[in-house]
C-alpha cells in the first residue's frame, strides 16, 4: 500500500504522529511518497528506524527551518505577493529572493550523506522543469532534498527541479495525507486573484488524487511547531485509521 504526503507547508513537519499511529495499528505500508516539507521527518523516520528516534531531530531542525524558509505556511497568496513585489524591485526574476546556497548549506549540514536506495520504502518526489513531469528521485538524499525543498520565488530551480508541492500538491497514493490550518486570507488586488488561480489549480489536482485514492485524510493544525502538533495528530490518526482503514480491511 502506498502512503502519500503533501508538503507545501511546515505543518507537515508533524507527520511523525501519523507514522507512529500507523505502526501501532499494524497497517502495512510498502511505500511512503512525499514532496516538500514532509520529506524531512519521513526521511529521518525511515533512516533511523522509527518516528520516536526521528522526533528529537525534527524538533532541533525546526529552529533552523524557520530561519531559512519564507513559505512556512504554504502557498499563502499574501506572502507570495510580497515576494513578487520584492522580485520586481530587485529585478532578479527566476533567480529567487533568497540565495540557493542557503538551502544547499542547510541540507548538507543537517542530513547524512546516504543513498536513497538504502531506505527503499521512502520515495521523494520533485517536479522536473526540463522534462515537465513529476519524478521520483534517486541517488543521494541530499540532492533529492535540495530538489524537493526548492520552493519557487524564494529559490531558483535546483538543477532544473522545484518542489512538487506547488505543482500537483501531493503524489499519487492509496492513502493520501494532507494538512490544513485555519488561516484565511481575502484577495485585495489583481495579483492576489492571479495567485488564487494558481492555488485553485493545485487544489483541484489534489482533490482528483484524493478521489482516486482508497483513503484520504486531512488533519487540521494550528501551529507550525511540530512539538505542539504531533500528539494531537497522532491521536486523530489513530481514530481515523481505526474507523476507516482497519474497519474496511
Amino acid at each position: 500500500m502506498r502512503l502519500s504526503f503533501g508538503g507545501d507547508s511546515a505543518y507537515y513537519l508533524s507527520v511523525l504522529g501519523i507514522i507512529r499511529a500507523i505502526e501501532e495499528v499494524n497497517l502495512e505500508i510498502d511505500e511512503i511518497h512525499c514532496t516538500g516539507f514532509s520529506c524531512i521527518p519521513l526521511f529521518f523516520s525511515e533512516y533511523l528506524g522509527s518516528p520516536g528516534k526521528a522526533y528529537p531531530k525534527v524538533r532541533e531542525l525546526y529552529r533552523e527551518i524557520v530561519k531559512i524558509f519564507k513559505f512556512l505556511k504554504g502557498l499563502v497568496h499574501i506572502d507570495v505577493v510580497n515576494l513578487l513585489l520584492t522580485l520586481y524591485r530587485m529585478q532578479k526574476g527566476i533567480e529567487g529572493t533568497t540565495s540557493q546556497k542557503s538551502l544547499v548549506n542547510f541540507i548538507y549540514k543537517s542530513f547524512p550523506n546516504v543513498d536513497l536506495e538504502k531506505i527503499p520504502r521512502l520515495k521523494i518526489h520533485a517536479f522536473n522543469l526540463k522534462e515537465y513531469k513529476d519524478e521520483i528521485l534517486s541517488g543521494n538524499v541530499r540532492e533529492a532534498l535540495c530538489s524537493t525543498l526548492c520552493f519557487p520565488i524564494q529559490f531558483s530551480p535546483y538543477k532544473d527541479y522545484i518542489t512538487g508541492a506547488w505543482v500537483y500538491g501531493v503524489p499519487e497514493g492509496d492513502i493520501i495525507i494532507t494538512m490544513k490550518s485555519e488561516d484565511i486570507y481575502k484577495p485585495r488586488n489583481a495579483i492576489d486573484y492571479m495567485i488564487l488561480s494558481t492555488l485553485g489549480r493545485t487544489k483541484e489536482i489534489v482533490e482528483i488524487r484524493k478521489q482516486e485514492a482508497d483513503f484520504s485524510f486531512e488533519f487540521e493544525v494550528n501551529s507550525l511547531d511540530p512539538s505542539r502538533n504531533s500528539l494531537k495528530i497522532y491521536e486523530a490518526a489513530l481514530e481515523k485509521f481505526a474507523e476507516n482503514v482497519l474497519k474496511k480491511d
